[in-house]
């Protein structure tokens, strides 16, 4: 790697919390809440775009979205190692970002209930995305955007995703990418974007890769 690190950003579902069947759960609701049933594909779930697909397919209000979405949240927690890995690249004093297209309420709140959110120094979610009118990945927009605020150019920054919008995100940003895939349908569906530092198959290992990056 040629390039020295100075910062990181993280994806954040399914790369630093596990979240698909909680998605899944609150899909069905917001569906009975509205009253029409849709179909929720592959890409949708794993990107993160989810939620600004339903709001416009199911015309239900943001709020109202928000509401039955955030009902349940308390329950759930960063993937094993990933709250010490934002607290040790934080101890040495890198800023770490997270590019979501979840809201950004969802993201605050579970990073506080597992104490971490004070290690995360910035966050681009879904509501900057559409208020600053940034494209979602797989363009680079939102990773740019969170760079520079930042302070970390963009090619001594680490990014961290589990899909491959996340990678290539990361590849036009001209960012360091790592790819995290827990299941083999993640695995075999990262391999073909090629992640520049490979694809990580457990937390505990991307915990093992920033500490060995950032250590140096």
């Amino acid at each position: 790697m040629g390039s020295e690190l100075k910062g990181s950003i993280y994806d954040f579902d399914n790369t630093l919390v596990p979240t698909d069947e909680y998605i899944r759960k609150k899909f069905k609701e917001i569906c009975k809440y509205s009253g029409k049933e849709i179909k929720i594909d592959r890409k949708e779930l794993e990107t993160g775009s989810h939620l600004i697909s339903w709001l416009k397919r199911l015309h239900i209000p943001k709020r109202k979205a928000e509401e039955i979405y955030l009902s349940e949240i308390h329950s759930l927690n960063l993937f094993p190692c990933c709250r010490e890995m934002l607290e040790y690249v934080h101890s040495l004093g890198y800023p770490q970002g997270i590019a979501t297209h979840s809201p950004r309420c969802v993201v605050e709140i579970v990073l506080d209930n597992n104490k971490a959110l004070g290690y995360v120094t910035k966050i681009v979610s879904f509501d900057e995305i559409l208020k600053l009118k940034l494209k979602p990945k797989p363009a680079p927009d939102s990773l740019l955007w969170l760079a520079e605020q930042l302070g970390v150019k963009p090619e001594n920054c680490l990014y961290a995703g589990d899909t491959p919008e996340d990678i290539e995100a990361g590849k036009s940003a001209g960012m360091i990418t790592v790819g995290v895939a827990y299941d083999k349908g993640r695995i075999k569906r990262l391999r073909k974007t090629c992640p520049d530092l490979g694809i990580m198959t457990s937390s505990k290992q991307l915990y093992n890769l920033v500490r060995l990056l950032f250590s140096r």
